[in-house]
């Protein structure tokens, strides 16, 4: 299976066969930010491992050939992160992106161009916010009859707080799109979390969805899960893991996630 682990801003060891090929661009008098390029050629799936043990910066570029196929899984650790994605999508490409991010801060910028009819994205993310983390999302719909369906959900704990701004375009003429977002945020303390959806839509053949949720669980959730047995804090764990593992299908991204969890609710 394809792997990469990557150490602050560098890889530190990776193992890949022949359906991606990886460039790595040094930061240097050009350039200040380390660069990973990824091109994907054939049907894979591939694991992204990252460890912040220092503030970082990074680029990450991805490209998906015509009528490839592929998963990534991602774990995101450690300290404060800059880092920008660029995806590049050609005809009937289909990307799924699984994201578990528990890191003390996070900068991200994603930029996502579907360039060919019939591309596909799908990314779901996950994290366990207990510093502050800003996402930026740009869904960019460059051809006709090109889907995007983005998901994010965040716990939001200790002094931590949140920001998702999450941008679909679709320009007049590109029709047949499809554009969904779905954000939510559990806050667990007083900190100000905020959701910004947006959809640019010009042109009327397109189906369009967006929901942005912030607050807590219910009150009837957990009066329910305790009249069945369950103490508050049992039936708030059972709520946690539900609301992280939801959407995750990967039985190793799922056993990271609640590994991670179990620092805070058991």
């Amino acid at each position: 299976m394809n792997r990469i682990y990557v150490v602050n801003d560098a890889i530190e060891k990776h193992s890949l066969d022949g359906c991606v090929s990886i460039d790595v661009v040094e930061k240097n008098d050009f350039f200040s930010v380390n660069s990973i390029k990824l091109h994907f050629l054939e049907d894979t799936t591939i694991w992204l491992y990252y460890e912040a043990k220092e503030e970082i910066k990074l680029d990450i570029f991805i490209r998906v050939e015509a009528n490839v196929h592929v998963t990534i899984n991602e774990v995101r650790t450690g300290m404060r992160t800059k880092v920008q994605y660029k995806y590049y999508l050609d005809e009937y490409a289909d990307i799924k992106v699984n994201k578990f991010y528990h890191a003390s801060q996070v900068r991200e910028l994603d930029i996502i161009n579907l360039n060919g009819v019939g591309a596909n994205i799908r990314t779901v993310l996950k994290s366990i916010a207990t510093g502050e983390e800003k996402y930026d999302m740009m869904i960019y719909h460059n051809e006709v009859q090109t889907t995007s369906d983005i998901l994010n959900h965040a716990v939001v704990d200790q002094k931590g707080k949140l920001t998702f701004n999450v941008t679909s375009v679709v320009p007049k003429g590109k029709t047949g799109c499809v554009a969904n977002q779905m954000n939510r945020v559990i806050n667990l303390n007083d900190q100000k979390c905020k959701i910004c959806p947006n959809l640019l839509i010009d042109e009327y053949d397109v189906t369009a969805n967006h929901a942005a949720l912030i607050g807590k669980f219910a009150d009837d959730e957990l009066f329910y899960l305790q009249s069945r047995g369950l103490t508050r804090e049992e039936a708030m764990s059972l709520l946690m893991k539900g609301f992280l593992c939801s959407n995750i299908e990967e039985p190793e991204l799922l056993n990271i996630i609640k590994d991670s969890m179990n620092q805070y609710w058991r």
